[in-house]
């Protein structure tokens, strides 16, 4: 579930919280601040997660957790074209305008 500021913060830059929310984005409690919680996926198990506090530009992923693409599943599907971008939030746009093979890097 993601919180309502985080909604907000999402759709202002042009993400529809439906799309983050499809793609299993949430709102987890981390030292005592609410962040975004951003999901990577290998083979359809999470093997890292992305930490982003909406207040300032921090970032955290888990200690331990395996560098991939995120979004890496939609390889599977042998796309004709792929997009790489540089952060999660830009592939979210790319989804939305209609790309379904976007991934991004992990640490941009």
């Amino acid at each position: 579930m993601i919180h309502e500021k985080h909604k907000e913060w999402l759709e202002a830059r042009g993400i529809p919280s439906t799309l983050a929310e499809e793609m299993e984005i949430s709102t987890m409690t981390r030292h005592g601040a609410n962040w975004l919680c951003i999901p990577y996926r290998l083979d359809g198990e999470v093997v890292n997660r992305k930490y982003r506090l909406t207040s300032d530009k921090r970032h955290e992923m888990d200690k331990g957790g395996k560098l991939c693409l995120w979004n890496a599943d939609c390889l599977f599907e042998r796309p004709d074209r792929l997009i790489i971008t540089e952060g999660e939030f830009d592939a979210l746009i790319a989804m939305r305008c209609g790309f379904p093979a976007v991934v991004s890097v992990p640490n941009g």
